[in-house]
C-alpha cells in the first residue's frame, strides 16, 4: 500500500503554534475528491478551509475542539480504503496540552461562526454532538464549551497590555449622535473622521502612539490605527495603515473592505497586524461611557461612547494633561468638521462622492460637481455617478 499522504498546516500560513479543529465535513475513512472541502480549522485570526490535496480516503483522529501543532499532520489521505492504523495524535510529546486534559466523552459545540457558515452552504457537520452539562458543588448546572482561538488570542493580548502597563483614563463629553448626523449630512462617516483626526493628532502627541519596554519608550514610526469591529461573534481589530496620510474617503473605503472581509470570514493576518493605536466605538450601541483595555504592545486606546470619549493610556508614557489636551483637540476637530455650519463646506479631503468615493479635490480637477442628496442615504453624489446610475 502506498504511504499515506499527510495534510499539514504550513508554518508560514498562520502565526500560531497550534490551530484548532473546527469541524470535519467528511466521515473518517470516507472518500474525498481532489480539492474537496474536508474540514475547517480555527486560528487566532480566522477560520481556514482545508481541501483534500488529492482524491482518496480521509483519515483523521483529531476531533472538533482539539488543537493540532502547526506543521503536524492534521489528517492523512490514502488511495485505498484500508485504515492506515496511524498512531493516535502522533507521538505523545506532539499532543497539545489541551488535548491531554480533555476528559473522555467530552462533547464539543461548534462555534457560532462555523454553524452559520455550514447552514448557509447547506453542509452537514460531522461529530456535532450536543455539549454535556456538569454541575458545580452548589448543584448549579453548567454547560461547557471551549473558547474560540480568536477569543483566547484577544484575552492574551489584553492581559499583556494590562500586566505591562500603568493604565490611567481621562474622559470628556462628546455629542456622538449630533456629530454623526452632521457628518452624514456632509457626505462623511464618523468612523472615518475619527480615524482621520486621531491619526493627525498622534503626530502631535507621539507618546500616545508608543510602547514601553524595560524602562524605555519606543515611538512607532508609523501611525497604524486599529478599529474594533464585531457583530456578536468575535471582536476583532482591523488596521488602517499609515492613517495619517489618508483622507476620510480612503479610510472609509478601507473600513468597508475590512468589514466585508470580517462578515465573510475572510480576514487575514494583513487585516489585523501592526496596530499602534486602537479605537473602540460603542456609541451606536447606546454605551454612554466605557473604559477600554490597552492591547499589548500599545500605549493607549480611545473609547467612543454616545456621551463621552475616554482615553486609556500608559501613565509611564504620557500624563493626564497630555491626554486631556488630546481629547479636547479631537472633540474640537470632529465638531468643527461635522457641525460648523458657518463655512458651508468642508475641507477638500473631508467630502466625497458616496458612490465612487472620489473626494472634492479629485472631482474639481476633473471639472465635475457634487450634489447633496437625501435618498437613498444622506450624502453627496457626483455628476458622473448620477448619469451612470
Amino acid at each position: 500500500m502506498p504511504d499515506p499522504l499527510p495534510v499539514t498546516i504550513p508554518i508560514d500560513s498562520v502565526n500560531d503554534v497550534t490551530v484548532r479543529v473546527s469541524c470535519w465535513f467528511v466521515e473518517r475513512g470516507s472518500w474525498a475528491d481532489k480539492d474537496q472541502l474536508i474540514g475547517e480549522i480555527e486560528t487566532s485570526k480566522a477560520i481556514l478551509e482545508i481541501n483534500s490535496p488529492i482524491s482518496g480516503y480521509v483519515w483523521f483522529d483529531y476531533a472538533p475542539g482539539q488543537d493540532v501543532a502547526v506543521g503536524h499532520p492534521l489528517c492523512y489521505i490514502t488511495t485505498t480504503a484500508d485504515d492506515p492504523l496511524l498512531p493516535r495524535h502522533g507521538n505523545s510529546e506532539d499532543v497539545p496540552q489541551r488535548n491531554k486534559t480533555m476528559s473522555a466523552g467530552t462533547a464539543f459545540r461548534h462555534s457560532e461562526l462555523t454553524l452559520r457558515l455550514a447552514a448557509e452552504e447547506g453542509r452537514t457537520l460531522a461529530h456535532a454532538t450536543p455539549p454535556q452539562s456538569e454541575e458545580t458543588a452548589a448543584s448549579v448546572p453548567i454547560e461547557w464549551e471551549p473558547l474560540s482561538r480568536m477569543k483566547e488570542a484577544e484575552a492574551r493580548l489584553l492581559s499583556k497590555g494590562r500586566a505591562g502597563a500603568l493604565p490611567s483614563s481621562i474622559m470628556c463629553s462628546f455629542p456622538a449622535d449630533a456629530i454623526r448626523a452632521g457628518a452624514v449630512e456632509r457626505g462623511a462617516r464618523m468612523p472615518a473622521l475619527l480615524i482621520h483626526h486621531t491619526a493627525a493628532l498622534l503626530k502631535k502627541y507621539p507618546e500616545l502612539n508608543a510602547t514601553h519596554r524595560e524602562g524605555s519608550i519606543g515611538y512607532y514610526r508609523k501611525i497604524n490605527l486599529g478599529w474594533a469591529i464585531g457583530d456578536g461573534r468575535q471582536l476583532v481589530v482591523v488596521v488602517v495603515r499609515d492613517a495619517d496620510t489618508k483622507s476620510p474617503a480612503v479610510i472609509e473605503q478601507e473600513l468597508q473592505d475590512h468589514t466585508g472581509a470580517y462578515v465573510r470570514g475572510d480576514l487575514s493576518a494583513a487585516h489585523l497586524q501592526g496596530t499602534t493605536f486602537t479605537i473602540s466605538d460603542l456609541s451606536t450601541d447606546q454605551a454612554s461611557l466605557f473604559v477600554p483595555l490597552i492591547s499589548g504592545g500599545q500605549g493607549a486606546i480611545l473609547a467612543v461612547g454616545s456621551e463621552y470619549l475616554t482615553l486609556t493610556f500608559d501613565h509611564r508614557l504620557a500624563n493626564g494633561r497630555t491626554a486631556t489636551k488630546f481629547l479636547g483637540e479631537l472633540t474640537h476637530e470632529l465638531t468643527r468638521t461635522a457641525l460648523d455650519t458657518r463655512s458651508g463646506t468642508l475641507e477638500a479631503d473631508g467630502i466625497f462622492c458616496s458612490c465612487c468615493n472620489r473626494n472634492a479635490a479629485e472631482l474639481q480637477a476633473g471639472k465635475e460637481f457634487l450634489i447633496c442628496c437625501a435618498l437613498p442615504s444622506a450624502g453627496y453624489v457626483c455628476g458622473s455617478c448620477i448619469v451612470n446610475s
